[in-house]
């Protein structure tokens, strides 16, 4: 059945469909989509869960971790949920993607009413706001609660509009599509009453739908649509080699080739947590970890609370395909453990997906996807991600990187690409989590491009511990691209995104030839042994630009004391 869509604003939010596990009242489900759906992180014990699901049958219980019992739980009062909990509990809420290379921008009435249509009599010209606009909605062919259709499924969105009282008359609608970069497809704007189209890309679409009223105003809906993909994986691909790396700059800056000659990041382990990632893709295939304990078949093998979670898991969808929606995350793997553009080629890669198509998340659904690349065993956390507009320190996230630090776990972040206007900014005096965090496991990376800070990089001389190629707008960093209608293999981005899995790619390295190092004799030897550049000092504790080889040749040289006793 169809429902009627009354938003009027874009709203950036977690997709996907429900997916049970072991206990009938916790389910490993999607990532909340209306703040109704938000609940309370809590850290609680299964029997206690039943308490509370007894006295209170609508709570629904989200696992965020069953093995170290951490639930959002929703639908419940704040009070019973601290009555089970262990420790406080904390409101979950919305974040918006700050590394993502790029931002959707909201739609305006004043965009859209410009060039719509070389016939005047179909154009709407001009758009005026009053009192007198008409009401608009739209019912829509998928489902409102998810927000997502599968590649390849047709779309229908109809108009619905009521004029006002005071101007009568009818109401005509203009109607715009914004598709994800990728997208070959085109929408010529104009009247009609409804949209149909079948997306050619998977991401974020933005449908915008202008009310007109006899007396030219006008009222805007902006409906989002996630399109996304889950193939299973395919069968396993030869590592592919590519001779020319002259495209990938970033390799010659660090100097991975000859760091290569000593390690190329063999049986390491590194999780990315982002938008997916194109794990079929040619250049990274080879390189994704399978776990051997869990088989497709529907049931939880490993015990460990996700079903068929073999290679990755998708907390934002709630299900086993942690396929990349938008590009972001697999341009970040690649840049990790590609044979065609790594800085490890060697190390294995996996999968968790907590950001969705627009760069938005959820608290939980990050802190969900920490616990877990930590349990399936990841050295290193590559956490291309950040939030400069929360309130306070959200402690559940801390908490989650404490967790990888008491097992070992590298937690690498991004610094951050600057404020509205895309200068950079110290993480000190505005607080970027999790890269402002104080943990001794932390690891926070700045961008450069052509051996100097960019612009738009985050800085601060305690906080961000080192620098690496990030690209700008002269020197863009080639990578992987995720599924695309021009099956284009490789695209060019910028940011700490990308300089965060460039440090990762040598933290890789370093760990394969001496996998005793400590999280903290990973950052003192990259910090050490990086190359000085003028432009960093001041805006990080190194002053320096990682360089693979050194970084390389000291952890070698630290392998016979870790032996000495």
């Amino acid at each position: 059945m169809k429902n009627l869509f009354r938003v009027v604003i874009i709203v950036i939010l977690g997709i996907g469909t429900a997916h049970c596990a072991k206990k009938s009242h916790v389910t490993t489900k999607a990532a909340p989509t209306t703040e109704e759906g938000l609940g309370f992180i809590a850290k609680t014990t299964d029997e206690q869960l039943h308490q509370l699901t007894s006295q209170y049958p609508n709570a629904q219980v989200r696992a965020l971790s069953i093995k170290n019992g951490i639930y959002e739980i929703s639908h419940a009062p704040e009070a019973a949920v601290q009555s089970i909990s262990s420790q406080s509990v904390y409101k979950n809420m919305f974040i918006h993607g700050l590394s993502m290379n790029e931002r959707p921008q909201a739609l305006s009435l004043e965009k859209l009413a410009k060039n719509t249509s070389d016939d005047a009599n179909a154009a709407i010209d001009t758009c005026k706001k009053s009192e007198s606009a008409p009401e608009v909605d739209a019912d829509l062919s998928y489902d409102t609660n998810t927000l997502t259709v599968e590649l390849g499924d047709e779309v229908t969105i109809k108009a619905l509009g009521k004029a006002n009282a005071t101007v009568g008359g009818d109401v005509r609608f203009l109607w715009d599509v914004q598709p994800p970069g990728f997208s070959k497809q085109t929408f010529a704007k104009g009247i009609s009453s409804s949209q149909t189209f079948t997306p050619d890309s998977p991401g974020f679409y933005q449908v915008a739908l202008v009310a007109q009223g006899a007396d030219s105003s006008c009222a805007l809906l902006v409906v989002p649509l996630f399109v996304t993909a889950n193939p299973e994986l395919s069968a396993p691909q030869k590592p592919v080699t590519v001779k020319d790396q002259s495209p990938f700059v970033h390799l010659t800056y660090v100097r991975a080739a000859e760091a290569w000659k000593k390690s190329k990041g063999d049986n390491v382990l590194v999780a990315i947590l982002d938008t997916g990632v194109n794990y079929n893709h040619m250049g990274i295939r080879s390189n994704i970890a399978e776990k051997t304990s869990e088989i497709i078949d529907g049931k939880d093998d490993d015990n460990d609370g996700f079903v068929d979670d073999r290679y990755g898991w998708d907390f934002m969808s709630g299900d086993r395909f942690p396929f990349d929606d938008e590009g972001h995350g697999s341009h970040v793997a690649g840049l990790v453990a590609s044979p065609i553009s790594g800085v490890a080629p060697h190390a294995k890669i996996l999968p968790v997906k907590v950001l969705n198509a627009a760069g938005g998340s959820d608290i939980a659904t990050v802190v969900a996807g920490i616990y877990y690349s930590v349990d399936s065993g990841a050295k290193i956390i590559n956490a291309s991600l950040g939030w400069d507009s929360l309130p306070e320190p959200p402690k559940p996230l801390l908490d989650a990187v404490q967790y990888a630090r008491t097992h070992g776990v590298i937690f690498m972040a991004a610094a951050g690409n600057g404020d509205e206007t895309g200068k950079g900014f110290d993480i000190k005096k505005k607080p970027t989590y999790p890269a402002s965090f104080k943990l001794d496991n932390l690891i926070t990376v700045a961008a450069t491009a052509l051996n100097a800070i960019t612009s738009y990089s985050n800085f601060n001389d305690e906080l961000v511990h080192i620098a690496a190629p990030g690209g700008n707008e002269k020197e863009f960093l080639f990578s992987l691209s995720t599924l695309n209608p021009a099956q284009e293999p490789l695209a060019g981005m910028v940011g700490t995104s990308m300089a965060t899995p460039v440090s990762v790619g040598v933290a890789a390295l370093m760990l394969s030839v001496n996998s005793q190092l400590s999280p903290v004799d990973v950052r003192t030897i990259l910090m050490e042994t990086g190359d000085p550049l003028p432009s960093l000092k001041g805006k990080t504790a190194s002053g320096t630009q990682v360089n693979a080889e050194k970084a390389v040749t000291r952890a070698l040289d630290l392998k016979p004391a870790k032996f000495i006793l």
